[in-house]
């Protein structure tokens, strides 16, 4: 059997996560996002991308950190690359690139300061390897060492990834095992 390339790997991936029923994703949503209260509660700076329509829900999350008195980075995209910035409220954010809300204010946040980063993931294997949109904007960042953590439903799991030596693979990703409950791969 010919192993599939990224591009037919991240198209069913993003296929099987476009067919997730509403109330399946919203089930899902509502596990990650109580998880993922607890599961951050010891960090105090967090780096969280702000999802799009069929991504794993951070609006709800977000809000909580920010209530929590967090410091929370969201990335803003250039023509190529990230930067990060803190937020104080979801107010702060507007649609930029690719229709995702990204800061309006504040200097780029330093990456090493960063304690955990909450990664988008379009497709993901059990050795931790992701396969996002195709820019290479996150492989770029975690390449600067900061803890790198993929939320991903399990209909985006694939057997293996192509890996290229500029992929970096995450350090955990959390999705949901075969009988509905969180599962780490670390």
């Amino acid at each position: 059997m010919i192993p599939l390339d990224k591009n037919e790997l991240r198209k069913r991936a993003l296929k099987a996560r476009h067919d997730l029923s509403i109330e399946k994703k919203t089930k899902y949503d509502s596990l990650f996002l109580e998880y993922l209260k607890e599961y951050l509660n010891p960090y105090q700076t967090i780096g969280i991308y702000v999802s799009k329509e069929e991504e794993v829900d951070t609006h709800l999350l977000i809000a909580f950190l920010l209530n929590q008195k967090k410091n929370i980075v969201i990335p803003k995209t250039h023509p190529d690359s990230l930067t990060f910035h803190q937020i104080d409220t979801l107010n702060d954010l507007k649609k930029g690139v690719f229709g995702v809300l990204e800061p309006t204010l504040s200097e780029p946040y330093p990456i090493s300061k960063i304690e955990v980063m909450i990664v988008p993931v379009v497709a993901f294997d059990h050795n931790k390897n992701r396969i996002g949109y195709g820019k290479g904007y996150y492989d770029s960042i975690l390449v600067e060492g900061c803890n790198s953590i993929g939320i991903a439903y399990p209909e985006q799991e694939v057997n293996q990834i192509p890996v290229d030596t500029w992929d970096i693979p995450l350090d955990e990703i959390i999705t949901f095992d075969k009988m509905g409950s969180i599962q780490r791969i670390l």
